[in-house]
């Protein structure tokens, strides 16, 4: 065994009975509301402050820190991080090598997995899949269905949902809604305010792309890597 349960009011707070990671024997962990949340297996931790309920499974060398919070039936497994306050509720997945940073709410059987990155703001919702080595990123919506994969990344006051699509290399940024099974074919970049409602193919234009990535290096130079 790797950690031991300790009664606090009605939850229970985890203690490490062994060292691995950055943990040390003795270290306190997060709150559990069941004896079986969190695996005895592999190197799954959850942090002092943050906190699994409700049927929540944290498996494999899945990892919750500092505030992050999950509930109702989530499962978190394989190499996926959350931290920075992250929540996520109702059914919800999150797995392989997925990262879920600052500020993140994701509920209502959405999927985040392969090697996403989410962060700052975003709420994805209602059966939502992220996958590849997407970013999304800085208060986009993803919902309704809506799919991102590849290696695409959003960022801004973008909204998908109602079954569309973002598929390959897309940058999409600014004031843009697709719906109604819209969907976006890269490589290229979008940042027109416009809503998309078909099959959009985009043209790769090296200098667009350029110039996104120059605006995104410096607002975010600290958090974004291409």
């Amino acid at each position: 065994m790797k950690y031991k349960l300790v009664q606090e009011g009605k939850f229970y707070r985890i203690k490490a009975l062994k060292s691995f990671l950055n943990i040390t024997e003795g270290d306190w962990g997060g709150i559990v509301e069941k004896k079986d949340t969190l695996s005895q297996k592999g190197n799954c931790w959850i942090y002092e402050e943050a906190q699994a309920l409700k049927n929540s499974k944290v498996l494999d060398n899945a990892l919750l820190k500092d505030k992050s919070m999950i509930t109702d039936n989530v499962i978190v497994k394989d190499y996926a991080v959350l931290k920075d306050n992250c929540k996520v509720f109702n059914n919800s997945i999150i797995q392989n090598g997925a990262k879920i940073l600052n500020n993140v709410i994701i509920k209502n059987f959405a999927t985040i997995k392969d090697h996403a990155t989410i962060q700052d703001n975003v709420i994805i919702s209602k059966y939502a899949v992220v996958g590849g080595l997407s970013k999304i990123m800085n208060r986009a919506r993803i919902t309704d269905n809506a799919q991102v994969n590849g290696t695409s990344t959003i960022s801004g006051n973008v909204w998908l949902c109602d079954h569309s699509k973002l598929t390959s290399d897309v940058l999409l940024f600014g004031d843009v809604k697709l719906f109604d099974r819209a969907e976006i074919i890269g490589p290229g970049a979008f940042g027109e305010r416009s809503w998309i409602y078909k099959t959009f193919e985009l043209k790769p234009t090296k200098h667009t792309i350029e110039i996104y990535q120059e605006k995104l290096n410096k607002e975010e130079k600290k958090k974004i890597i291409f």
